[in-house]
């Protein structure tokens, strides 16, 4: 219920955001090991579960690739070069565990073909 008071927002730095995601994770850790990654300069801030591996760490970094990709126009002129390499990064974190397939190495040579294009368009 309203009590009639205005309620003031808390407003924090984002250095200070990332202070308070340290002392959770301080404080919890014990229950939940996490894995916490801060980059305040670019203000990202990342927490990752107690099981998570390196492969899934650069699958989670690709896909912000993947969606740059993705959203710059096709004629910017680091499109191809960026859509060909997350693909060709996309294939190989798939198949981390597994041998790549006569498919998987068509499709990274296609990529590899379009990359070089892209190249050849920057001179």
């Amino acid at each position: 219920m309203h009590d009639g008071r205005a309620q003031e927002a808390v407003r924090m730095s984002f250095d200070e955001f990332c202070g308070e995601i340290e002392n959770l994770a301080k404080k919890y850790g014990r229950d939940m090991p996490v894995k916490v990654e801060q980059n305040p300069r670019r203000e990202i801030a990342k927490v990752y579960g107690p099981h998570i591996t390196p492969v899934e760490m650069a699958k989670d970094g690709l896909d912000g690739i993947s969606e740059l990709a993705s959203d710059v126009a096709e004629h910017h002129p680091h499109w191809g070069i960026i859509s060909g390499c997350s693909s060709i990064l996309d294939t190989l974190l798939e198949r981390w565990d597994d041998s790549l397939t006569g498919e998987d190495l068509s499709q990274i040579r296609w990529d590899l073909e379009r990359i070089s294009r892209a190249l050849e368009s920057q001179k």
